[in-house]
């Protein structure tokens, strides 16, 4: 199942898109040259909860998609400015 968020900062709505911290091809590189830093690093990314972030703005600050947040961040956006 697939959950609808709004991006906070952007407005953006779109998909969970969910990604590990760091780099695969750093990890990949690291197994090839060094086997220690490697292994500690492949730890320290799968180890590590899936973080969300927006497909557009990169933001972390995700609301689940209604009509309730919706007309939050219309309120919030007509105070800022």
């Amino acid at each position: 199942m697939t959950k609808k968020l709004i991006c906070g900062d952007c407005k953006t709505t779109f998909e969970i898109r969910s990604g590990k911290r760091g780099n695969s091809i750093i990890e990949m590189f690291l197994w090839s040259t060094l086997i220690i830093p490697g292994f500690f690093y492949g730890i320290w990314r799968k180890g590590s909860k899936p973080q969300k972030y927006c497909s557009y703005c990169g933001s972390d600050f995700l609301l689940p998609d209604t009509a309730g947040n919706r007309e939050m961040l219309d309120k919030l956006k007509i105070q800022k400015q």
